[in-house]
């Protein structure tokens, strides 16, 4: 448990803070940053999404509940 032997400190490992931090379009910026972008990509692409899929469904009479 108590060694008198000196130990050889250990090597630190790099390693990424995240994985956004080797993506290309997210390497700048704090972390905080990081994530901000990526809530924003994230909430139109959702928007996007629901926008497309409405003009889509819009098509077929989508809740229309009349006969």
């Amino acid at each position: 448990m108590f060694s008198s032997r000196k130990k050889a400190p250990q090597k630190a490992i790099p390693q990424a803070n995240s994985f956004a931090a080797d993506t290309f379009l997210l390497r700048r910026g704090s972390e905080a940053t990081r994530y901000k972008l990526a809530a924003l990509m994230m909430f139109v692409a959702g928007f996007g999404l629901l926008t497309l899929g409405t003009w889509v469904l819009n098509d077929f009479n989508f809740l229309t509940f009349t006969n």
